[in-house]
């Protein structure tokens, strides 16, 4: 995938940061790349930190496989250093997206199929604009 826009300064110095988070093993809390990349701390978890989960969000929009852990104890953000890591990663994620598409077509009162075809129609009419 070819990047179009060079990324920003602060993009830059998040995948500096990341680059030491090469693992799972390694990775970095929220509110320590929140501080590292801000140089604030995060008094809310949620409320304060949602320009740091903008920019990984960003970055994984141009292609960056950033991912995450949700370790009860210790979770947080790190590059896959194997491909079981990025295999685990791209289960998570997938079990997140499908979840909420799941309980969409609920409310919706549609069925899955309905919905990912709804959204697939959304979503060719938006790249034509």
């Amino acid at each position: 995938m070819e990047e179009q826009n060079p990324l920003t300064e602060m993009e830059e110095r998040a995948l500096a940061v990341l680059d030491g988070c090469r693992g799972e093993a390694n990775r970095i809390g929220m509110a320590e790349l929140f501080y590292l990349l801000f140089g604030r701390e995060a008094v809310h978890r949620i409320n304060d930190t949602s320009e740091l989960r903008v920019l990984i969000r960003g970055l994984r929009r141009r292609g960056r496989l950033i991912a995450f852990s949700t370790d009860k104890y210790r979770s947080g953000y790190y590059l896959p250093a194997t491909a079981e890591e990025v295999a685990k990663f791209f289960r998570l994620y997938r079990r997140r997206t499908m979840t909420a598409l799941v309980q969409e077509a609920a409310m919706r009162r549609v069925d899955l199929p309905r919905l990912l075809g709804q959204l697939e129609l959304e979503l060719a009419a938006d790249e034509r604009r």
